[in-house]
């Protein structure tokens, strides 16, 4: 992975900004379902995204990480983070970001 950009997003698995009643999910998805599964698989996706920024950094290795907002494992927090992430991978790609 060296010499590649790098960036990698997690949430912490409590409920944020897109975990509210009458929020869009995916399609069947209830609002318990979000919190409760979408809480447990993000804050366990969470831990394995910190550990691999630790071993990225123990071998200093650049990585540009998003880590520890309030979120859930939902659509509301994907459809963000490209616009997020697209700064540093168009620069890595000489394209306008």
């Amino acid at each position: 992975m060296r010499g590649k950009a790098l960036y990698l997003s997690s949430r912490n698995g409590l409920p944020g900004t897109y975990d509210v009643p009458g929020q869009e999910r995916a399609a069947g998805e209830s609002f318990a379902t979000q919190i409760v599964a979408g809480g447990a698989i993000e804050a366990a996706t969470n831990a394995c995204t910190h550990q691999l920024v630790d071993r990225l950094e123990a071998l200093d290795i650049p990585v540009t990480a998003e880590l520890d907002a309030d979120g859930t494992h939902s659509w509301g927090y994907w459809e963000d983070d490209p616009r997020k992430a697209w700064p540093i991978l168009a620069e890595s790609m000489g394209a306008e970001a």
